[in-house]
């Protein structure tokens, strides 16, 4: 392999590790809200997309194992980097009021999986008609992710009244 390719090589890996990186952060902020929520529509709604978003997680895992492309090692390390961030971020910006931690939770959610709907977009597009990506259904991963975010937002709305009124 060429030096530019491995170049090219090291930055789609960057790029997608860190999606699965994010995926994870995702994965244990979501939880993190169904678990301070129990038994209410947010905490159901958290229960039912945490188990989504992990579905996701291990289908881009699939995808990045499929594209021969390398995820040992720095997906824990920049899972761990970006929890420990969101969670100071979040710290500074809500300190002690739980609804306002609800609202930037959700928020960084939101943003989550709107770049999760990216991705998806972007690998549909890179490698349309790459026989390694066989079965993957793109259009039903963006399409969840859409409606993941539309509940994301619901549920954003309610907390932003909650936590600015």
């Amino acid at each position: 392999m060429s030096t530019a390719a491995a170049r090219v090589k090291d930055a789609a890996t960057s790029y997608l590790v860190g999606h699965l990186a994010g995926a994870e952060g995702g994965v244990k902020l979501v939880w993190r809200i169904a678990d301070s929520d129990p038994g209410t529509a947010l905490g159901g709604f958290a229960s039912a997309l945490a188990r989504e978003i992990e579905e996701d997680k291990t289908t881009l895992a699939d995808i990045i194992d499929r594209l021969g492309f390398s995820s040992q090692g720095f997906q824990e390390l920049l899972a761990r980097v970006m929890e420990t961030a969101a969670q100071r971020v979040l710290e500074i910006q809500a300190g002690d009021d739980e609804r306002v931690v609800s609202l930037v939770q959700l928020e960084t959610l939101s943003l989550g999986i709107e770049g999760k709907r990216c991705l998806w977009k972007a690998l549909a597009a890179a490698t349309a008609g790459d026989a390694r990506l066989e079965g993957i259904d793109f259009d039903h991963l963006i399409e969840r992710a859409e409606t993941q975010r539309e509940g994301v937002e619901q549920h954003r709305l309610e907390a932003a009244q909650a936590a600015l009124v």
